[in-house]
């Protein structure tokens, strides 16, 4: 049985920058960015949608340190100028 695994990097351009604001709470270390919560939308409907083939789904989620820019220039997405 022949097993593999698919990625699927989801990205968009962003018209208003201000969607790449983010905003951070020291008192509880808690950060928002109002992008993350539309990516995170667009993420669980694609994850759902492979869940009703059968397909095991799994979303990577952010962490400090993984920055989604510099994740995408290392799977090969960079810009040629």
């Amino acid at each position: 049985m022949i097993q593999s695994i698919t990625v699927i990097i989801i990205g968009f351009y962003l018209y208003d920058t201000i969607l790449d604001a983010w905003r951070e709470n020291t008192k509880n270390n808690y950060n928002f960015h109002f992008l993350d919560s539309i990516l995170k939308n667009y993420c669980n409907k694609i994850k759902d949608f492979f869940s009703q083939y059968d397909y095991k789904t799994k979303m990577i989620p952010f962490s400090l340190g993984l920055f989604l820019k510099d994740t995408a220039v290392l799977a090969g997405m960079e810009k040629k100028v």
